[in-house]
């Protein structure tokens, strides 16, 4: 049955990828001889983008960025759609002096997410960002844009393009959605002045080489490739005060619940650190949660002595709903498997900000 369901998936999947295959790449040819127009503004623009469907660590890699960026005393901006927000079709903007007044519900849990952990950064959100970044840029001051999910938003110019694999999705996915996970086809990351593989903890060596010879061969090797990976520092309460410092969690039970855009690898590294998992929930990204999935979760912690554990985005969300005391998330940041390439990209910030290298 599964093998009939998979024939005829095929059949109707193959030519909806061609058509999608087709428009994604005349686009971009559009736009790249002028057809389309194209904006470029006095501020500087770094762009991190992907080009699968979900997650590859976009979020973590803008905020890496941006903590870099504020070591030089400069000021950030970060311009994003704001899924799912109540502004996300008007458009608005969490200045760099506004701490109060703001929920997810309004910007979305990435924008809360990004100005709680960059202490000198505003943040717009909304669809049109060329109008947004037009509004409020000079208003704002910054030093310097971070576009997120900046990729296939062609109307915008940056003047650094990273791109984002996620190295734990399987190679067959590698094809044009809906027959596989990719927004284009990977001839676009010759577009890319920076290639970044992400989530090397989760996979051996084989397979990010697989993947990287991939790359490599549609690139020519004209543009760097480099390795990142998640370290975890330790279990944080919603205030993000420390809660359990030791990372291996044999000793604790734990149910772990997560709504973005690939749970699987959250419960992996989990997994890695020896939690004894109870239970698992997964949810869709951007997941709006109730009082009712909240005390689902909590019944089934009580039920069996377990400490419930998400990540930092889901606290965002949770917190607009309810005292979340009982409630911890696993903190992690990016790290640069090979330091050169770390110094290498830092070097291309700064001649991005025009700052002494």
């Amino acid at each position: 049955m599964n093998n009939i369901f998979s024939f005829v998936f095929k059949i109707f999947a193959f030519p909806l990828s061609i058509i999608y295959l087709v428009v994604s790449s005349n686009r971009r040819m559009l736009y790249r001889i002028g057809f389309f127009k194209q904006y470029s503004f006095r501020l500087p623009i770094i762009s991190i983008g992907n080009l699968t469907m979900g997650g590859s660590g976009k979020t973590p890699l803008t905020l890496w960025i941006g903590k870099f960026i504020e070591s030089h005393h400069k000021k950030t901006m970060v311009v994003m759609r704001g899924y799912k927000g109540a502004l996300e079709k008007a458009g608005g903007i969490i200045s760099s002096s506004r701490s109060i007044g703001i929920s997810a519900s309004d910007f979305g849990d990435e924008a809360i997410l990004y100005k709680r952990k960059l202490s000198n950064c505003s943040v717009l959100v909304g669809k049109n960002r060329v109008l947004n970044l037009l509004k409020y840029y000079k208003q704002e001051e910054a030093d310097v844009a971070l576009l997120d999910d900046g990729f296939q938003h062609l109307k915008i110019s940056p003047d650094l393009n990273i791109l984002l694999f996620d190295v734990s999705l399987p190679m067959h996915q590698y094809k044009v959605v809906p027959m596989g996970y990719m927004r284009e086809h990977m001839n676009a990351a010759v577009n890319a002045d920076v290639i970044i593989l992400n989530r090397c903890e989760l996979v051996d060596n084989d397979t990010i080489k697989l993947l990287e010879d991939k790359i490599s061969l549609i690139t020519k090797k004209l543009i760097p490739i480099y390795r990142t990976k998640y370290i975890f520092k330790y279990i944080y309460d919603k205030d993000d005060k420390i809660h359990f410092t030791e990372l291996d969690l044999s000793s604790l039970n734990i149910i772990a619940f997560a709504g973005i855009a690939s749970p699987e690898n959250f419960f992996k590294n989990l997994k890695g650190l020896n939690a004894n998992l109870v239970e698992t929930y997964s949810f869709d990204d951007h997941k709006e949660y109730t009082i009712e999935i909240l005390e689902k979760l909590r019944k089934s912690a009580k039920e069996s002595n377990s400490i419930l554990i998400t990540t930092e985005k889901d606290i965002v969300k949770l917190s607009k709903i309810s005292d979340i005391n009982d409630v911890y998330y696993l903190g992690m940041e990016l790290k640069f498997i090979n330091n050169n390439n770390e110094l290498d990209l830092k070097n291309r910030i700064l001649k991005t900000l025009r700052l002494p290298l």
